[in-house]
C-alpha cells in the first residue's frame, strides 16, 4: 500500500506526462456515431430519475440540462444513490424524424454486411424475434440511437477525452485509461446485440521500472473486451498481435458501436446467450439428462447429445479506420 500511496500523491502534471507518453491510439470504424466525451457534458445534458417501488415509470428528480456533477453528487449523497438513474434520451425519434435523420448528408454512414450473412439459423431466428418485438411494441428500430446522436451533437464540438488512473501494483507501474461514450449503439447501427446509454471502456498498461532510475517501459497491455477472459485479454509488448505507434502507443481497434477493444482489425463473432434462449437450453439439458438416465438404448461411441444452444452475432471492430450507468434499450 505504501507504493500505491506514494504514486497517488505525485503531482497531477507528472501523471499526465506519463499518461501522454504511453496514451493509446484508438482507431474507429467509419460510420461510428459516438466518440469518447467528458462525463460532465453527458451529465449536464441528462435528466435525473428515481425508481420508485411499485411504479413502472420513474419519477423525475431533475429535468434534462438542470444538473451537473456537483448536484448529482449531492442527490446521490442525500438519497443513497441506489435508486437514481441518468436519462440521456427521453424517447426515440418518431418514424418521420428518424427518416429525416437517416437522410442527412452529414450523418456518418457504415457500409457492411448484415448479421443474416454471417451467423447460423438460430442467430437469424433470434434476431427476427427481437426485430418483430419492436414492431409489436410500436418502437422505431434505431430511434433511440438516432435521438442520442442528435443530443450528442447538440453539445457542440467535443474533444475526444480520456480519464487516467495511475498506481503501482505487483511490481508494475499501472496506467488505466478510461473512455466514456454517450451511447453504445452496437445493435441498431452495426447489427450487434444491444443498445444502452452510458458506456465505459478501459485500457490498462503495465509498465516496468528499471532499478537504476531509468524511464518506465511498456511491458503488458490489456483491453476491455466483451468475449475474452484471462490470458486472452492481455498481450506482452513483443506480441505480434500488438501494434505500436512510435514504440510506446498501443493501437486499439475499437468495436463498432460496442467500443470494446481488439488487437487486430477485422470481423469478430461474439457468443451470447439471451435469457430466453438460456432458459430453453437449461430445459433441454434437464430433458437430455432424464433421457440418458432412463433410456436403455445403446450409447455407442460417437453418439452426441446437444449440450448448449448459443445465439451468435457479429461485432465489427474495424471495417475501415476513421481519424483519430444507463438504461438498456
Amino acid at each position: 500500500m505504501e507504493s500505491v500511496t506514494s504514486l497517488q500523491h505525485s503531482s497531477i502534471s507528472d501523471v499526465l506526462t506519463l499518461a501522454r507518453r504511453f496514451e493509446p491510439v484508438l482507431r474507429y470504424t467509419k460510420g461510428e456515431l459516438f466518440l469518447p466525451m467528458p462525463v460532465e457534458r453527458y451529465v449536464e445534458a441528462a435528466a435525473l430519475l428515481r425508481r420508485v417501488p411499485g411504479q413502472k415509470v420513474p419519477e423525475v428528480v431533475a429535468p434534462a440540462t438542470k444538473i451537473n456533477l456537483s448536484s448529482l453528487i449531492s442527490y446521490a449523497w442525500e438519497g443513497g444513490g441506489t435508486d437514481l438513474e441518468l436519462n440521456f434520451v427521453d424517447k426515440p425519434l418518431s418514424r418521420t424524424a428518424y427518416r429525416r435523420w437517416r437522410r442527412r448528408p452529414d450523418r456518418p454512414r457504415f457500409q457492411g454486411g448484415t448479421r443474416f450473412a454471417v451467423v447460423g439459423i438460430l442467430g437469424r431466428f433470434v434476431d427476427s424475434i427481437m426485430r418483430f418485438s419492436l414492431i409489436v411494441r410500436g418502437k422505431v428500430p434505431g430511434g433511440f440511437a438516432a435521438a442520442a446522436h442528435i443530443r450528442y451533437e447538440e453539445g457542440g464540438d467535443i474533444a475526444p477525452t480520456y480519464y487516467v488512473r495511475a498506481i503501482r501494483d505487483a511490481g508494475y507501474l499501472v496506467l488505466q485509461y478510461w473512455f466514456f461514450y454517450a451511447m453504445n449503439d452496437w445493435r441498431t447501427t452495426f447489427s450487434g446485440v444491444n443498445d444502452h446509454e452510458a458506456d465505459w471502456e478501459q485500457i490498462t498498461l503495465f509498465l516496468s521500472e528499471p532499478d537504476a532510475g531509468g524511464e518506465p517501459e511498456l511491458a503488458w497491455v490489456a483491453f476491455s473486451s466483451h468475449d475474452e477472459v484471462g490470458d486472452d485479454l492481455r498481450r506482452r509488448v513483443d506480441d505480434p498481435d500488438l501494434q505500436l505507434v512510435d514504440g510506446t502507443h498501443p493501437v486499439v481497434h475499437v468495436g463498432a458501436g460496442s467500443h470494446s477493444g481488439a488487437y487486430l482489425p477485422g470481423d469478430y463473432l461474439v457468443s451470447v446467450s439471451p435469457p430466453a434462449v438460456e432458459k430453453l437450453t437449461q430445459q433441454w439439458r434437464r430433458f437430455v439428462r432424464t433421457i440418458t438416465r432412463t433410456s436403455s438404448m445403446d450409447q455407442r461411441p460417437g453418439s452426441v447429445f446437444p449440450s448448449s444452444t448459443t445465439g451468435v452475432v457479429t461485432d465489427r471492430p474495424l471495417a475501415q479506420a476513421a481519424i483519430w450507468p444507463g438504461r438498456q434499450r
